[in-house]
């Protein structure tokens, strides 16, 4: 089971995030956990990934700077999208991972995020390492709020986000002036 992590700028908060996956946060079985960095703070070898061998951290894949190909590839197997930034325009990684059908653990206070969202993830205080992890295991642990939020997002995509409806909106903005 592959968790996508997106949406750090600081390496320091990744650091404190990569205890959520420690053995003693998941209280379930998480033998097949593996949390996904990608970006130029989390290049292999890097300081993330010397912290975490010095803390004892495992099951973290550091894969650094990548095309949106990949990306999208690496994010096509995930099963949730843990999306840790603080502040977010509109964020479009939110909208891929919907449209894939990857619920989402994200924060509710982290600007545009519960907004792009809505009803397709669960919305926490990313300063609250207990509340994220809890996120999580409630995820990958109930299949039918899973399921739910799946769905959801796929809805959201379709409802909000494609581009049928994005070009009818502005072709409503363009002919209202």
């Amino acid at each position: 089971m592959l968790l996508f992590f997106n949406g750090l700028q600081q390496i320091q908060v990744f650091l404190d995030f990569s205890r959520v996956i420690h053995p003693t946060n998941i209280r379930h079985e998480a033998s097949d956990l593996v949390l996904v960095a990608m970006g130029t703070a989390f290049e292999p070898n890097g300081p993330a990934v010397k912290f975490c061998i010095i803390n004892d951290i495992v099951g973290v894949s550091f894969l650094g700077k990548m095309s949106h190909a990949n990306i999208l590839s690496n994010l096509l197997s995930s099963s949730v999208l843990l999306h840790t930034s603080l502040e977010e325009s509109f964020g479009m990684v939110l909208v891929e991972a919907m449209n894939y059908g990857l619920p989402i653990v994200a924060g509710k206070s982290s600007g545009a995020v519960p907004w792009v969202v809505k009803e397709a993830g669960i919305m926490i205080n990313l300063s609250d390492i207990d509340e994220i992890s809890d996120a999580l295991e409630e995820l990958l642990t109930n299949e039918d709020l899973y399921n739910k939020l799946s769905a959801n997002g796929k809805k959201n995509v379709a409802d909000r986000f494609s581009l049928d409806f994005v070009a009818k909106k502005y072709m409503e903005l363009y002919e209202k002036n």
